[in-house]
Formats: C-alpha cells, sequence, structure tokens
C-alpha cells in the first residue's frame, strides 16, 4: 500500500476483549487473572491500568499546600540519647547538618530548663550555619520541634506554658534571649542576644519562624503505653497561652498501628477514627471545627512499599477532606497536614546498611505524596542508639531527594498515573468502610480497648508474616542474599515495647533474625554439606538457592560430591541436582551417604508423581524448594543440628 494511500481506518479497531484474548494465548491458555495480585487489603492490583474507573479527586485533596517538605530528624530521650544535655547536642549537630528540626521522643515528664536548653541550641545551631543570608521564614531561618511525648503530653504542655511565663507572656524571651519585642513564638520574633555574640544577635533580630508541634496524642498513648496521660485535651486548647497560639497541639500518629501490623487502609482507617475522636472532644468544648480542624497534625508511616505508600497518604488526605467538610469545616481548614516516618517494621538488625535503600523508597514515596514533613528514622536504630554517620545518612537522603533529585518540585506527580490513581481510591474506599466501622463500635478508643483493633492488626500481620516466612515478600539481607559471617549485633538494644501496651511493635525480619540469634547464642557454627550429583554448571542453580535459603538461617555451607562426605565434619546433606538427575542417581546417592555416617538428608526441588514417591522411598528426610516455609524449615534443620531455638 503507498503510504498516500494510508487511512487509519483501514485498521480493525483495537478492543480490550482482543487484547485479552491474545495475553491468554502468550500465557498458554492460562485466565488474565493469574497476572493478578491482592493486598492485604483484598485490593486486587491488576498488570496493566488504562485509567478506567481509577478514580478522580479534587486536587486540593490530595496534595500539600507546598512540595518541599520539612526535613525533621529524631531524637529519643527515653534512653538511646541520653540525657537533656546530649539531647541538645544531638539537636545542635542535627541542625548543622541542614535538618529543619527534630522530633523528641520522650519516655517520662518533662520540664521547662530542659526545653530551654533544647530550643536555645537549636536556635543557636541556626545563627551558626548560614541562616543569616536567609529570607524570613525561609528553610535557613525555620527551626521546627515536634514531640512524641506519649502519655507525658501535659507535662511538655506545662514546661511550654512555664517558658512563655517567665518571658512575660514571650516564648522566645522565656529562652533566655534578652531585648525582645514583637515576639511570636510560631511566626517570628524581633529579639537580640547579649551573650551570644554579635552573629546570634544579627540573627534573632530577624523574623524566625520557630514551628513547635506538640502533637498531644492520647489514643497513641494508650495503644502504645496503656493509659491515656493525666488531663484534658480539650482544656489543654481552650486554655492555650497566647504565646502558644500557633503551636499545633493535637497529633494523630497512625504509625504505631502501621508498627502492629496493619494494612495501608487499617492505618487510615484508624487515622480517621482518631482525628474524629479529637474533633468532638475539642468541638464540645466550644472551640470552632475550622480551628479544631487547624490543631491536628497526622503522623503516617512510610513503608518500602512505594506505590502503597504513595497511595496510602493520598487516600487518607482526600477522607479527611471528606470529612472536614461533613463538618462543615471550610475549605481552607478541610487539609490534612501530613508527617511520615519511616516505618520502623521495614528495618532490619541484620545487614542494616539495606535499610538505607528501604528508607530512601519510603521516603521517596512520601514525598511524592506531598507530605508536608519527613522524619527518615537513622538506618541503625533497631540495633540501638543512632550512630553519627547512620544519622547523617538519615538526614541526607532527604536532602538528596529534595535539593538534588528535585522531588519536592512537582505537585502531585503521581496524579498521572492511573495505577497509583486507582489504588488511592481503592485505598480510600476500604478505609471508609473500616472507619464507619469502628465508628459504630463506639469510636477509636472503645475499639482499642475491647480488642476490635488488635485483632484486625493480628490477621494482617500473620497474612505478612505468611508471605515472609515463605519469601514471597522478600527481605534483602536477611532472608535473601545474607551476610552469613556478619557478626550478631552487639549495641544495646533500644527497648520500644512497653508490657502495657494495647499493640505490639513489630519488624518484618524478626522471623528470621530469631534464627540467627538463636546461632550467634549456641557458639557454635551449624554447617550443612550440599551434595551435587552431577557437574557444578548443572547443579549451580539449586546450590545457589539452597547455599542461600540456608544461610538466611545462619547456617554456612560446603559443596562435594556424595563420595566426599565424612560425618566427623558434617551430620546433614542436601542434594543438588536436577529432576531428571534425582531419577537417575538420588537413590544410590542417599544410600552412599547413610553409609558414610550423614544422619539427616534433604532433597532441593519439590518432586511431583512417581519422582515423589521414589524419592520418598530413598528414606529422604525433607525437601526444600521456591515457596516453601522458609522460617520452619529453617528450625527444623537448625533443631537438627543441635541448635537451640526459642
Amino acid at each position: 500500500m503507498p503510504i498516500t494511500d494510508f487511512e487509519v481506518g483501514n485498521f480493525p479497531a483495537a478492543t480490550r476483549e482482543a487484547w485479552l484474548e491474545l495475553v491468554e494465548q502468550t500465557l498458554g491458555g492460562k485466565p488474565f487473572s493469574t497476572l493478578t495480585t491482592t493486598t492485604l487489603d483484598g485490593i486486587e492490583i491488576q498488570p496493566l491500568y488504562d485509567g478506567d474507573g481509577a478514580g478522580e479527586a479534587e486536587f486540593s485533596e490530595v496534595v500539600a499546600e507546598s512540595a518541599e517538605w520539612e526535613v525533621l530528624a529524631f531524637c529519643d530521650l527515653t534512653e538511646g540519647d541520653g540525657d537533656s544535655t546530649t539531647i541538645a547536642e544531638v539537636a545542635r549537630t542535627e541542625m548543622e547538618g541542614g535538618a529543619d528540626g527534630i522530633v523528641l521522643r520522650i519516655g517520662e515528664p518533662t520540664n521547662a530548663e530542659d526545653l530551654k536548653s533544647l530550643i536555645s541550641e537549636m536556635l543557636r545551631s541556626r545563627a551558626e550555619n548560614g541562616a543569616l543570608s536567609g529570607e524570613t521564614g525561609s528553610r535557613t531561618t525555620r527551626v521546627c520541634l515536634a514531640f512524641d511525648a506519649g502519655p507525658w503530653w501535659q507535662s511538655v504542655a506545662f514546661a511550654l506554658a512555664q517558658l512563655a511565663e517567665a518571658g512575660g507572656g514571650d516564648l522566645l524571651a522565656g529562652l533566655g534571649l534578652t531585648g525582645v519585642s514583637g515576639a511570636d513564638s510560631a511566626g517570628g520574633s524581633e529579639m537580640a542576644s547579649e551573650a551570644d555574640g554579635p552573629g546570634f544577635a544579627e540573627f534573632v533580630s530577624k523574623p524566625v519562624g520557630l514551628q513547635i508541634s506538640l502533637r498531644a496524642d492520647p489514643i497513641a498513648a494508650l495503644a502504645r503505653h496503656g493509659t491515656m496521660g493525666e488531663g484534658s485535651l480539650a482544656d489543654l486548647v481552650v486554655k492555650k497561652p497566647e504565646a502558644l497560639r500557633h503551636v499545633r497541639t493535637v497529633g494523630v500518629d497512625a504509625s504505631i498501628f502501621s508498627d502492629a501490623g496493619a494494612s495501608e487502609a487499617q492505618e487510615v482507617a484508624c487515622s480517621l477514627a482518631a482525628g474524629v475522636w479529637y474533633l468532638r472532644e475539642l468541638t464540645e468544648a466550644g472551640i470552632s471545627i475550622d480551628a479544631a480542624c487547624g490543631e491536628l497534625e497526622f503522623t503516617y508511616a512510610a513503608t518500602a512499599d512505594q506505590f502503597a505508600t504513595m497511595a496510602k497518604l493520598r487516600a487518607a488526605r482526600q477522607c479527611w477532606s471528606r470529612i472536614a467538610e461533613a463538618s462543615e469545616a471550610s475549605p481552607a481548614a478541610r487539609r490534612q497536614r501530613q508527617h511520615a516516618v519511616t516505618s520502623r517494621s521495614i528495618l532490619t538488625r541484620y545487614d542494616s546498611m539495606v535499610n538505607v535503600l528501604r528508607s530512601t523508597v519510603a521516603a521517596f514515596a512520601a514525598g511524592v505524596a506531598g507530605v508536608d514533613s519527613q522524619c527518615v528514622l537513622p538506618y541503625d536504630i533497631a540495633i540501638g542508639a543512632p550512630s553519627e554517620d547512620s544519622r547523617r545518612l538519615a538526614r541526607n537522603i532527604s536532602h538528596i531527594l529534595t535539593q538534588e533529585s528535585r522531588i519536592g518540585h512537582v505537585a502531585d506527580p503521581a496524579r498521572g498515573s492511573a495505577y497509583v490513581q486507582a489504588l488511592t481510591q481503592s485505598i480510600a474506599e476500604k478505609a471508609w468502610d473500616l472507619f464507619q466501622q469502628i465508628e459504630a463500635q463506639g469510636g477509636i478508643v472503645a475499639a482499642l480497648e475491647d480488642g476490635t483493633i488488635g485483632r484486625w492488626l493480628e490477621d494482617s500481620w500473620q497474612q505478612r508474616a505468611e508471605r515472609i516466612a515463605h519469601r514471597k515478600d522478600p527481605i534483602c539481607g536477611v532472608s535473601e542474599f545474607p551476610v552469613l559471617d556478619e557478626a550478631a549485633p552487639s549495641r544495646a538494644s533500644w527497648t520500644i515495647n512497653n508490657p502495657n501496651a494495647l499493640l505490639p511493635m513489630r519488624r518484618l525480619s524478626e522471623p528470621f533474625e530469631n534464627l540467627r540469634d538463636a546461632v550467634a547464642a549456641s557458639g557454635t557454627e551449624p554447617k550443612v554439606f550440599l551434595t551435587s550429583l552431577s557437574s557444578l554448571a548443572e547443579d549451580s542453580a539449586r546450590l545457589a538457592f539452597t547455599e542461600n535459603l540456608l544461610a538466611a538461617g545462619g547456617i554456612s555451607t560446603q559443596i562435594g560430591s556424595s563420595a566426599e562426605f565424612e560425618s566427623q565434619d558434617f551430620t546433614m546433606a542436601v542434594m543438588c541436582s536436577s529432576d531428571k538427575i534425582y531419577a537417575e542417581q538420588a537413590h544410590d546417592a542417599a544410600a552412599t551417604l547413610r553409609a558414610a555416617g550423614c544422619q539427616w538428608i534433604y532433597l532441593a526441588g519439590r518432586p511431583k508423581g512417581d519422582l515423589a514417591e521414589a524419592i520418598k522411598a530413598s528414606g529422604i528426610d525433607g525437601t526444600l524448594y521456591a515457596g516453601c516455609d522458609a522460617v520452619a524449615l529453617l528450625e527444623e534443620v537448625l533443631k537438627r543440628l543441635e541448635v537451640e531455638v526459642k
């Protein structure tokens, strides 16, 4: 056909039905549904999205006001970072490294002097590190302090009020800075110092963006500590001093649900229920709905599941906007302020440097989803108190994403993805249904106390644990590609779980790490002989698979033929070859191994039919294969190698 005669109409119309028929031909007659997967929320993930039914949420519901997020560092006063003096030094280092502020976790009532020392150090650090060239309210003049106070939120509020009172109604003056005029604890202040030198005096003479988020969250305290703390949240807001009027008082920490095993929709649903609980408490005390919405800040966990994290955060913002709208909040008050923290559940103790990769994916997903602030946890926090290097890397993940990759300079880039739009809509719908169920139970507190939330999360955790045990959800450095000669972590563990907690804190890697810990505690070096029945080239796939699987349990291997097995060195062997070779040699090889004193014989692979019967008749003690319950198998192997597994 000459090109001049070409017309689009010469081709038959492309239809989805015709495409599906071609797909099934490619799949060898298998249905298209074999390409779909299902999330913990029962949401089917299709292999291809064309935009149909993706959902069209309003733009303002799913995107943040500003694209670039605040970078907050994590400090813990409960155990790892030590006393208030040490915390002030850590905070100063974080600010010098480019953080906009810190999230401070406390484990006991705090006081005004401790906070005074901490905030003063943060201000001094900002003054001494290029802040003088920044414009008012810019990143270089911004100092952010957020709290994770557990049931001691009232003590933090009291300490801040004491500082403001000591300054004659001015928080910054209460920090011991003189010459203050027109102070504003969050919007800026004009102040000068007599004791900190000309550089600091010049800095504080400019408006300073000291942003404080109290994040009082009695519901999170109940879940994590078993008590909501003392005092009334509504009274705290109503009686808030004028000097603290810009302090965000209320937090909704949904990450505690994620760390207990919640699915994406469950985490969103619990956050909605907690937010509604606080709205009711505040509005019943006479606070307007717009003011009540303005007091709330939501925290969500960012995981290494990139698209699920993006969709979850977008769905949460969409659902909260609907709640605020139904509560007759003004359009400006409906937007949900979001803070993201990289999930503790994804962090591993072994090969912990891989946590940098997991955290980078999580931070990227949260940033693309449009969070207002973000805290990347240090990669070694699951081992103990973070090192200086791990803190630096945690800060730099956000810096690279925002300053070099410019992630924060595109508003809601995920909106162009039909997959993300569809997943956002599905999570929102599922979360809304669960939220209504919680409300029907009497609200989030009742659902926590009667165990409803706990049962939901336990079910989700068991599903996750099943996938991890079968290595369907691999954990690099732990269940896949472990570093066998890595020493067991020896640093003091950072206590997280409270015995009175209603919800536990779980890490995905724990089942495999418990096996490695058992080996380390035994003082032995369990090893298994891998028997190659053919050439190494032909057997390499199953040899490598077996070596990798056993290493996940801390078990070393040695490769050789059945004739090379020596009972003084080994008590267990795994035969590795193809099914064809098994049919020809497995019986004789097993006999040779038994004669040499081998007590336990396994086979790599999953023979079927007559071959399976023949293998069983050969006296094989077990098989290991892709998709097997690796945790149960490794426990069995270790026990047979006389390693006690708790």
